[in-house]
């Protein structure tokens, strides 16, 4: 899914990739997509179509959230240090969108995908049943050792 920028909104991240993107990043099996793709609109709804926001407007529980999306590497920070008039710096922390991170993560996540999904149109074993996919592992388990036994061999499948 290589993306053409041809303008300014071309390049804002969309919820549903930064999910696809944490997916792929956290390999969580057990975490469904809609539960990433949550969290992504959460995330988005801070950032709308820029690329950073300043820190101070989270709260614990959506920083947890962003730092949990900084371990996968699809948020980095960024700090500014300004000189205030009594000489004193003052420190700005920023969140920061890594595109390049998401993208690529998205590109991988649609090629896995994509993978999974050829593997499930070369079923071999069509639309058999749990019964009917045992009864022939038994049968050919059979053969196997009888060829056995007949080879003088002691060997059991």
């Amino acid at each position: 899914m290589k993306r053409e920028k041809s303008g300014y909104f071309d390049s804002t991240v969309r919820p549903e990739e930064l999910a696809k993107a944490m997916k792929y990043q956290t390999r969580e099996l057990d975490k469904d997509y809609e539960e990433f793709k949550n969290l992504a609109e959460t995330v988005m709804n801070f950032f709308g179509f820029g690329e950073r926001i300043i820190d101070n407007v989270l709260d614990s529980e959506e920083r947890d959230i962003f730092y949990m999306f900084e371990d996968a590497g699809i948020l980095k920070t960024e700090r500014e240090e300004v000189s205030l008039w009594n000489g004193k710096n003052w420190r700005i922390n920023y969140w920061v969108l890594n595109k390049d991170k998401i993208y690529e993560s998205v590109d991988k996540f649609e090629e896995d995908k994509q993978k999974k999904e050829e593997m499930e149109e070369v079923n071999v074993f069509g639309d058999m049943d749990d019964s009917e996919l045992s009864s022939i592992i038994k049968n050919h388990t059979k053969k196997e050792n009888t060829r056995y036994e007949k080879a003088g061999l002691s060997y059991k499948i």
